[in-house]
């Protein structure tokens, strides 16, 4: 009842501040009046609803605020594994080309270099929190960089990196399902919690201005 109060009253504000006190010459002279008044609107409902509704409002935007949190490091963490995991892959690529080059006793195999330098590349130009602790020993720099001028001796310590690359694979395989699950129920958990907002109430004065930017 206090918000609806509330409600009518700045609907009445609003209408009587561009009726009798509002600069009408342009659009960008209504800029800051209606700046401040959104503010002013704004703090002054979520006052409201907090009086009206109390504990209730606390506990959604904490609850909320938390799962975005959680959904937020989920995201990051596949977003991680997703990198890691092509990276990898094309390191794995790269071992094949390179054994059959060593066994053959072609080190100077131009497209063997150009895949390892391109390998290179993108590692160097990923972010090293982007890429997995698990996944870093067979994207190592100095290992690939060395594999520049391989020989034959070097072809264990390629099958080694091969090894590596194919158990992070089926680590990644083992969890992507359940990261997406994870990410789906964080996701249903949070727009439970939307839903909770009372009537009349709107959904950013309760969660904040991003709420409709993350809801998106």
């Amino acid at each position: 009842m206090v918000v609806k109060k509330f409600a009518a009253l700045v609907a009445v504000v609003h209408a009587a501040f561009y009726a009798h006190g509002a600069p009408t010459a342009s659009t960008s002279d209504r800029r800051v009046p209606s700046s401040l008044l959104r503010q002013l609107t704004e703090s002054q409902l979520e006052k409201a609803v907090i009086a009206e509704h109390g504990d209730l409002i606390l506990l959604l935007r904490n609850s909320y605020r938390q799962l975005t949190s959680t959904l937020r490091d989920l995201e990051e963490v596949q977003r991680s594994l997703q990198v890691s995991m092509l990276l990898v892959h094309e390191a794995i690529d790269v071992t094949f080309y390179l054994e059959d080059s060593l066994v053959l006793n072609a080190p100077d195999d131009s497209s063997v270099i150009g895949r390892i330098s391109n390998l290179l590349y993108a590692v160097s130009h990923t972010p090293l929190e982007h890429i997995v602790v698990s996944a870093r020993p067979c994207l190592r720099p100095e290992f690939w960089i060395r594999m520049l001028f391989a020989n034959h001796s070097d072809l264990p310590e390629v099958l080694l990196t091969r090894e590596l690359g194919t158990k992070f694979q089926s680590f990644v395989n083992g969890w992507t399902l359940e990261i997406v699950q994870s990410i789906d129920k964080t996701v249903m958990q949070r727009d439970e919690i939307i839903s909770k907002v009372p009537d009349g109430v709107p959904p950013s004065i309760v969660f904040g201005r991003e709420f409709n930017t993350i809801t998106k």
